[in-house]
Order: structure tokens, then sequence, then C-alpha cells
């Protein structure tokens, strides 16, 4: 066997039979010189995946190399190897890629090694890969394999483009998400709380919302308990992950403003009142008439008195100690108690309004963090009672912070918006009302841009309550995109979506576009959807989306938000629409499960199965405008088919939210009949039936 060399690429010649066998030889090389050993093992990493994803469709030999430079021949993957990199303002927190290949030949390179690896997904992408939704059983391989010549030349349209840990969740799930984020050009990650106990307790654990141990419980599954220290240690392995890709990485949210007066809580869960009282913690807590206690047994809801020094100091010294032994976060997000209606009545924080001694905190925190010398970043959120600006302070350094804007309550009937001719509500301590209208939302976000002009971004929540209530999602779709493509002129930098992990059924539209908005604001909604559903289900698409829009219309997402009620004229025909549409279309999902295969096949058992749940929720639709009362059998059917079914769907389905919300939306369809009531919705008050 002779082996010529022609440059870099080696062509291996073999006689057998008297046949010639040519082999071409890819040849990947890391340029690493001079790169910090995370970035390092970014660039590394980037080419074990090139080589992964080649050699399913090739069997053409792969090999990998370290350099300190690249000599022109080979596929070349590094930080900053070409002047024609779109300019970007900060090159560690913005994503620009040039891909440049041919023939095997050329470079794929971008701003920072996170970007390279989002470079290597995009060339996989070009040629024919689809990364659909996390996890092995979410990607697609072309169907036949010939190299394309790839010229991308891009930079993110948002800078932050983040998926924050809610729902129920289990290690697999996170770590697919985690792994599937930058394949679809997302550059970050976000775990809430110290431990972030309670999202896994839900799955493994069956850690419940109050009183609603029988809408979330599962009889068919048998709990299993799971400590804080495990609970730690998958966190270790998710940051290194993390780290292997050089994701963004924001850490915390509630939390700081109550671990040095009782420990870092892992969620809302009640705690004993007693142990604050003998040690006498509980000074620190906010006086509500007259009394300082958890604030529904809470520690998580339990706001501070922060007008006390005292208070603030402690504060500050625990967060910063929490800094110094996390470097490995970009950002803390520093958020106050959760909950509303929860701040100190004393005479002396009566006297500014909460969102002044929040700044006053965070120039404190900055003040101390700069002392000790620590660059991390804190995004501070505008969220309930916080909405109202600051009177009468500032922040005084913007570089340390983003300001982050969680418009919580608001209507995903209408899109986001940074103009109003709104004015705010009177500020009254502990008795706000909170705006649903994305309009009157822009009021106060207008309100705090007078006193910050500093980056602000969106902490959304598209994927953990709301969607539940649109049958289709492709209402949510269109919002999603909607709202993205404005970032730029809303002066958003970008969006951390707060969310369940499994939100790929009835489909990965949603997350799709999410994913694909974020990366190009100018991308089309109509082109992209049809790309992601015929990728998806295939050849017959069409009748996909057919269906999703139906459903989405028949199913009356604005009713289901409390904006219309139920009884309205209309609604009786439309529910029967939406019923009759259904079961005529479980036909067209059986005789395509019959032709499909592979990743398409599990596409479309996903959508039968959410399919099921539509009909069932039409059908106690149309029941309850038929006979004007909510008929408790409906909901508890659709609970009982998901626990029959949780475990098959558990990839791509948070089995955990979608009862909590078939349970509020029952419940918000019976106050609406009994008591009128409209505008207050489930997931906000956490009421059910």
């Amino acid at each position: 066997m002779d082996i010529l060399k022609f440059y870099d690429i080696i062509k291996e010649i073999e006689f057998f039979c008297g046949k010639v066998r040519i082999i071409m030889l890819w040849k990947i090389k890391g340029i690493t010189k001079g790169l910090p050993s995370k970035e390092r093992n970014t660039i590394l990493f980037a080419c074990e995946e090139l080589k992964k994803y080649l050699s399913y469709m090739t069997d053409e030999q792969i090999f990998i190399s370290e350099s300190a430079s690249w000599d022109g021949f080979g596929i070349a993957l590094g930080i900053g190897l070409s002047n024609e990199i779109p300019t970007v303002k900060d090159a560690y927190f913005d994503d620009a890629i040039l891909i440049d290949v041919k023939e095997k030949q050329g470079m794929i390179t971008g701003s920072n090694a996170r970007s390279v690896l989002i470079g290597v997904y995009r060339y996989l992408r070009e040629q024919g890969f689809v990364f659909l939704r996390p996890g092995r059983m979410g990607e697609i391989l072309p169907k036949t394999w010939e190299e394309k010549k790839v010229f991308v030349q891009e930079a993110a349209s948002s800078r932050q483009r983040m998926i924050c840990i809610e729902g129920a969740c289990f290690y697999e799930c996170v770590e697919d998400m985690i792994d599937w984020i930058p394949k679809v050009g997302m550059n970050g990650y976000y775990i809430q709380f110290f431990v972030p106990g309670t999202f896994f307790k839900r799955w493994y654990d069956y850690e419940n919302r109050p009183g609603m141990e029988d809408v979330l419980n599962n009889p068919y599954r048998t709990p299993i308990s799971l400590t804080d220290e495990e609970v730690k240690g998958m966190v270790s392995l998710f940051e290194e992950q993390m780290a292997k890709r050089s994701l963004l990485y924001t850490t915390i949210g509630h939390g700081l403003h109550c671990g040095p007066f009782g420990g870092a809580p892992t969620g809302w869960e009640p705690v004993s009142e007693e142990q604050f009282k003998e040690t006498g913690v509980d000074r620190y807590f906010a006086e509500i008439n007259g009394e300082r206690k958890l604030f529904g047994g809470s520690l998580m809801n339990t706001q501070g008195c922060y007008g006390n020094k005292e208070v603030r100091d402690k504060i500050v010294e625990y967060s910063v100690e929490y800094c110094k032994t996390h470097p490995q976060a970009d950002f803390i997000s520093f958020c106050l108690a959760d909950a509303s209606n929860n701040y100190c009545e004393c005479e002396i924080c009566r006297q500014k309004r909460p969102s002044d001694w929040y700044v006053i905190l965070m120039n404190e925190l900055d003040e101390a963090m700069t002392a000790a010398g620590i660059k991390t970043k804190v995004k501070f959120c505008i969220y309930v009672d916080l909405l109202w600006p600051p009177e009468t302070v500032r922040i005084l350094n913007p570089d340390r912070f983003i300001l982050m804007y969680c418009p919580i309550s608001r209507s995903y009937s209408m899109p986001l918006t940074a103009e109003s001719s709104y004015q705010m509500q009177e500020f009254s301590l502990n008795k706000v009302k909170f705006p649903q209208n994305t309009e009157e939302f822009a009021a106060y976000l207008k309100g705090w841009r007078e006193t910050f002009g500093g980056e602000c971004q969106v902490f959304d929540y598209y994927f953990m309550w709301d969607c539940y209530r649109d049958g289709g999602r492709m209402q949510t779709a269109k919002i999603i995109h909607h709202d993205l493509s404005h970032y730029e002129e809303m002066k958003f930098s970008g969006l951390i979506s707060c969310q369940g992990q499994r939100n790929f059924t009835p489909t990965a539209l949603g997350m799709q576009i999410m994913a694909r908005t974020l990366w190009n604001k100018d991308c089309d909604f109509d082109a992209e959807c049809d790309d992601i559903l015929k990728a998806e289900f295939g050849s017959s698409y069409q009748l996909v989306k057919e269906y999703l829009e139906t459903m989405s219309e028949c199913g009356m997402p604005h009713v289901m938000r409390n904006e219309n009620h139920i009884l309205s004229e209309g609604n009786e025909t439309m529910f029967q629409k939406g019923v009759d549409y259904s079961r005529g279309f479980m036909p067209v999902i059986e005789e395509e499960l019959e032709k499909a295969d592979g990743i398409q096949k599990l596409s479309w058992q996903n959508l039968k199965f959410y399919a099921q749940i539509n009909q069932m929720m039409l059908e106690g639709f149309f029941h309850t405008v038929k006979s004007k009362r909510v008929n408790d059998e409906d909901w508890k059917k659709v609970i009982a088919f998901i626990n029959q079914n949780d475990w098959e769907q558990r990839l791509y389905f948070d089995e955990y939210e979608c009862k909590f919300m078939v349970f509020c939306i029952f419940g918000d369809l019976k106050r609406q009949i009994e008591k009128n009531q409209l505008g207050i919705h489930g997931d906000v008050t956490q009421g059910g039936i």
C-alpha cells in the first residue's frame, strides 16, 4: 500500500482484487495557542463534535490535531482566525461566527470559544443535520451525504440567549438541554437557587404544591427520595458540561436575601417558625401587620427589613462570599423574596419604595464586590412589587448590572412592547395590583429606564405555564417570534426563558422558533415554521401545521387566560368545532404512524399523545359551556390519562406542570362562572378548583 501526500490531504490507495479505492481524509485542527484552559477545552470539544457527527455519515478517515496556528490546510477551528468575523461589542459575551469550508478545507471561527462550537453545529446544520430536540432522539441525520460548500458570516441578534431551569426535572433532561443549547445557537443556562432541589424533587420525590397531592402525584410511579447533597452533585456535573461548552452561566435568583438568616432554601418549601424565633433571626424579617415572621411559612417568600443597615450588611457579606466561592458564574441574579405584597412596613422601610431599598442594596453590593476584586456581573430584576421604579436612588455603577425585566403576570394574547400610553398605577405598600396588558407593563419599564441606562434583558415565561392554555401552541410560537424579533428596537439585549425543560410536545416548533429568532431577528416565521415541521413530521407537515393552527383557534387561549368569559356567545360552537376537528385528525395521525420511522415516528407519537389531551380538554370546555358549570370528571380524566402515560412521554413532556395547569385552567373557568371573575389566572394565584 502506497501513501501519497498532496498538501495535507492524504489519499490512501489500496489495491484489492484489481480495484483502486481512494479514501479521503478529513483533517480537523484545533488552534489553541495562548488560550486559557476552559477555552482550549471548548475548542477541542468542538473538534470532537465535528468528528463525531461527520463519522455518522462517512467512512472516510477523520483525525484531530491540536496546533498553535493554522497552515491553511484541513479545517481549522479557533478563535479570531479571520478579520472577516463580524464585529461585536464584547467578544466574551457576544457571539459571531465565520464558516468558510469547501472540499474539507477552510475554517470555522468565531468571537469566542463558545461561538466556535456554535459554528461547528451551524456547519453541520448547513450539511443537513437537524438538532430538533435535546438528546439523540431529537437528532436527524441527512438522508444522503455529499459535502456541501458552506459560507456563513453572522453575529447573533441577541446577546443573551438562555434557558432557565424550572418545572419538574430529572438529571438527563437538564444534561440534554445544556448539550442542545449551542446546537441551536443559544448560549447560556441559568440554575436557580443555591440548591435547585425543588425542581428535581418534583420528579423524583413528588414534592408538591401545598394541598395538590391528589393532582400532582402519580399512583403508577414510586417516589424516590432525593437529598440536597445529591442535587448539589448534579449541579457540579451540569457546571462541568457548561464549562466544556463555555456557556454563559447565571446562578441564584431568589435566595441571597435570606441566606444569612436561615440558610439557603432549595425552593418554596414551608419551614418551621420556631427555629427563627429561638435564634432571634426573625428580627431581620419584614414587619407586616405589626409582626415579623415568615411570609406564608416560606423562607423563600419572606422579605428582609431592608431599611435596617445591619440586614443589608449581612446580605452583602453573604453575597460577596458566595461570589468568591463560585467564580465559575458569569452572572449572579440577585432577586429579593418571591411572592408579592410582602415588604416591610416598619417606620424606616415605609419611608422609601421597596425598589429604592433594593437599589441601595445593589450599590452596597457593588462597592463590596469591587473592593474584593470580583468581576461577576449582577442581574437585578423588576418583578411584582419592584415594577415601581425607585424615586430617589440610582444605580451608581451601571457596568456591573443588567436589568432583568420579568413581566410574570403579562398576557400572551398580545406581543411585548416598550412603548406605552399608560401611566403607572399609584404605588401603595403591600396593596399593589399587577398589570397584564403588555402596554401597561411598558409604563413601568419606561420608569425604570429613566433611572438606569445600562443593559436590559427579558426574563419571560412562555413555556412555564401559559403554553398549556394554547392547545396548538401555534399562537405561542407566533408571539415568541414577534417579541424576539423586536428586541433590538425595544432595546433588550436578549432573553432568559424561565421554563420547563421538556417542552417539545406536541412539537418542537416553539422552542426552535425561540432559538432561531434570538440568533436572527429577521428570520421569517412561516419559512422557519415550515422548515421545522417538515423536519419533524416529514411530507405531511402541512397537515400538522393546520392542526396546530386549528387547536390554537378552537382552544381559545384568551378564554383560558381569563380575558374573555367561558360562557360568551359563540364559544360553544367554537369548542364543538375543535372537538370535531380533533376527532377527525386522529385517523391522520394513525396513518402517519404506520408510514413513519425513526425520529419522525417519535414525533407523531408525541403529537398523538398531546392530541388526546387536547381532545379531552376541548370536550371538557364544551361540557362546561353546555351545562354552565365545571364537571370535575372532565379535568380528572385528563390527569389520569397523563399519569398513565407520563413515563413513556418523560423525555419531551413535563407532566407535573401540565397537570398543575389543567387544574388551574378548570379552576379559573369555575371562578368565571360562579364569581364572574376575570383577569387573574391560576398560575399567578396558584389557585385550582
